[in-house]
């Protein structure tokens, strides 16, 4: 949900070298973006440079998701908003009701989409917790453990 569209190439780059399990650094993101052909479409790799050298901290992550949430849903407000202006204007032979109706269901679905990403952060200490009782069970399991 990033505004800008190089951000939004160089960040969809990453999340699929993540799903591949793949490192991402300015290399390995350079090589991605070049087999896309939109290396330069992204800022080229002296970008990609400037990012990596110059990186938030890690410890304000959910602030900052928080602000890029709280961004795209703003950015979405005001598309829908001109949407609903355009048909308002231009109803093309609907009737109040229906722009209503349609106005009021696409806001419902942005407010939706912002309460969805919000529970999608997990508790490191409920996490850990799982992560240590799966181990757990794991090692007391006679069953030898595959796939390593």
């Amino acid at each position: 949900d990033f505004y800008r569209h190089d951000h939004q190439l160089i960040f969809r780059a990453i999340r699929c070298l993540a799903e591949e399990s793949m490192p991402f650094d300015p290399v390995t993101l350079s090589d991605r973006l070049q087999d896309n052909n939109q290396l330069e479409e992204a800022g080229g790799l002296a970008y990609l440079l400037v990012l990596a050298n110059d990186p938030p901290s890690a410890a304000n992550v959910r602030a900052y998701a928080d602000i890029i949430r709280e961004r795209a849903i703003r950015r979405g407000l005001v598309r829908i908003a001109t949407e609903i202006a355009d048909n308002a204007y231009d109803p093309k032979g609907l009737h109040s009701r229906e722009l209503l109706d349609d106005a009021e269901q696409r806001i419902f679905a942005i407010a939706e989409r912002g309460m969805r990403v919000r529970e999608g952060f997990l508790n490191i200490k409920d996490l850990l917790a799982r992560t240590v009782e799966r181990i757990d069970l794991l090692f007391q399991s006679d069953n030898p453990i595959t796939g390593l």
